[in-house]
């Protein structure tokens, strides 16, 4: 946020008052000219305030108000000392002029800050609340799709053809399956279909996705034999996921607690000593 200001105001009947009358004694109607076009530059600079530590700063503004060094010094202690136009802090020059100003239009702009903040934080909900309905409204449509898939399933024999997706990788899964358990019990691929289906255009997994959970799944001793279809590895798609990223071993998450009910060990048993 800018602390100076581009404008000022500037009252028709100021050189009526009592300090221009002063300064137009010694320097005349230029003199008033010149002290309103160092008040610019007061104006515009950081805070209001004029740095005239660097000599070659304070050099540039005489020769823009056509004084030499000395005059530009003698004209400022008299607009400080016999006409009181000026404040001189340090090596810093302001005007009460533009203070008051200052002080009014910081106001003014932090004010404006605080609404244009509010307008986008009001404009951001706006926007977040539009796209909660749109995925509100994609999410029943796809709902719908689904259950109207469900529906078909149940009229006809066959909703998902052979090379799709949803049957490819059912039967995946199914023939991972079977090469365990060769008399497991076929399902019916269509149904097994539908929660592929889901898996894909409401879990939004992708067919490599799926291949690589159901292949390693079934290579996993643990989860071998609690994947049993695809209405439960769309429940437990999540797990797997996580349990795959870690790379756990082959003997699976679960084994040490198949291990010691298997063989007998009390409950709480390590599974280090299930391994002796």
């Amino acid at each position: 946020m800018k602390n100076n200001i581009t404008y000022y105001i500037h009252y028709a009947d100021s050189d009526t008052h009592p300090k221009f009358k002063m300064l137009r004694v010694k320097y005349g109607w230029a003199g008033e000219g010149k002290f309103w076009a160092l008040n610019n530059k007061i104006a515009e600079a950081e805070n209001c305030e004029l740095n005239l530590a660097k000599k070659y700063n304070k050099a540039s503004i005489a020769n823009d108000l056509n004084f030499t060094l000395e005059q530009f010094d003698e004209f400022l202690e008299y607009l400080e000392k016999d006409c009181d136009l000026i404040v001189k802090k340090n090596n810093y020059i302001t005007t009460e002029i533009v203070r008051e100003i200052l002080i009014k239009v910081m106001k003014d702009r932090k004010r404006n800050k605080e609404n244009y903040e509010k307008r986008i934080i009001q404009d951001v909900n706006k926007v977040t609340t539009q796209v909660q309905h749109v995925e509100s409204k994609i999410k029943h449509v796809e709902s719908i799709q689904s259950k109207g898939k469900e529906r078909k399933l149940k009229e006809s024999k066959e909703v998902y053809s052979p090379t799709s997706n949803e049957v490819r990788l059912s039967n995946l899964l199914l023939d991972l399956i079977l090469n365990k358990k060769d008399n497991f019990k076929k399902p019916d691929i269509q149904k097994w279909s539908l929660h592929i289906d889901r898996l894909l255009h409401i879990d939004k997994r992708t067919p490599e996705d799926i291949e690589k959970v159901i292949r390693w799944c079934q290579d996993d001793d643990f989860w071998c034999v609690n994947i049993l279809s695809t209405e439960k590895l769309r429940k437990q798609i999540d797990k797997l996921e996580i349990r795959m990223n870690n790379k756990p071993n082959k003997q699976g998450a679960g084994y040490g607690q198949i291990k010691r009910h298997s063989e007998g060990y009390p409950e709480g048993t390590p599974f280090e000593e299930c391994k002796k």
